[in-house]
């Protein structure tokens, strides 16, 4: 299965939710803005093609990316 290979590949990824969608149009385009503008804060988000036709998009946490856990970002108690 692709997505357990990819998983091993990266091992401090967690799988957060997957969903397959029927979706036309710029779909790589949109999961490339959400990776530029969410990585930072942690998140990743995959594309690859659904077992129904359509596109399945992962989102995965990486924790030692995590914006409010870096130095000077903490969030206040």
């Amino acid at each position: 299965m692709v997505w357990k290979e990819e998983r091993e590949q990266k091992p401090g990824l967690t799988e957060l939710a997957r969903q397959e969608f029927q979706l036309k149009g710029e779909v790589h385009q949109l999961v490339t803005f959400l990776n530029r503008s969410l990585k930072d804060r942690g998140f990743i988000f995959g594309l690859s093609a659904g077992e129904k036709g359509g596109f399945v998009i992962t989102i995965y946490d990486e924790p030692f990316l995590d914006y409010y856990h870096r130095e000077g970002n903490q969030l206040e108690k």
